[in-house]
């Protein structure tokens, strides 16, 4: 009895903008940027119909159909056609922008779950600045005199755009003193031991 295993990839929208579909492939490493060329089928779907604009992640492919083309008329195509691309992904061309994909990464996080628990609790959280993979937020309302900003910061929007974006440097806070976020960490050294802070 011959065992296939059929590579992990599965689709889901965007939170910032619903009509862009994540193809995401978890043991897939792709080049980042927007997505130029590709082999196969997916080159000609690129180059020709129905996908107006295509960027990668490290590890999804999102798209944005054209207006007159829709996923449940071209979705399975795609993903067929991705299956098959990824098995050359060194034939992939990006344009290696990668400030705009990581961009889009922490509109889209602060789009979702992340972003709705900081609106439930009278915050906000804007995007300052991303310049050669450093992030800079702007917090806003409740959380711009919150002592646990650094928190919301470091373990709730940090590590959800960590997870699909491992190359980030570094994310700050703009207008929040530093201290501000080491204020909170230092009572939980204190309480759980150097090194132990979570």
């Amino acid at each position: 009895m011959t065992i296939t295993t059929e590579l992990p990839l599965h689709a889901e929208p965007m939170a910032s903008t619903p009509e862009v579909m994540r193809w995401v492939l978890p043991t897939v490493r792709l080049p980042v940027g927007r997505l130029l060329k590709a082999p196969g089928a997916l080159g000609v779907l690129l180059d020709e119909t129905p996908i107006e604009q295509a960027w990668c992640e490290p590890h999804s492919v999102n798209m944005r159909l054209r207006p007159d083309a829709s996923w449940r008329q071209h979705g399975a195509a795609v993903r067929t056609a991705l299956r098959e691309a990824v098995a050359e992904v060194t034939l992939w061309r990006t344009d290696d922008d990668r400030d705009m994909v990581l961009r889009t990464v922490v509109g889209d996080v602060l789009a979702g779950p992340v972003g709705a628990y900081i609106t439930s609790h009278g915050g906000q959280v804007d995007i300052d600045s991303v310049i050669d993979e450093t992030v800079t937020l702007r917090f806003c309302g409740a959380c711009g005199h919150c002592d646990l900003a650094g928190v919301t910061l470091h373990r709730r929007i940090e590590t959800a755009v960590r997870e699909r974006y491992p190359d980030l440097h570094a994310i700050t806070a703009a207008g929040i003193p530093t201290s501000r976020f080491g204020a909170w960490f230092r009572r939980a050294e204190d309480r759980n031991g150097p090194g132990n802070r979570w």
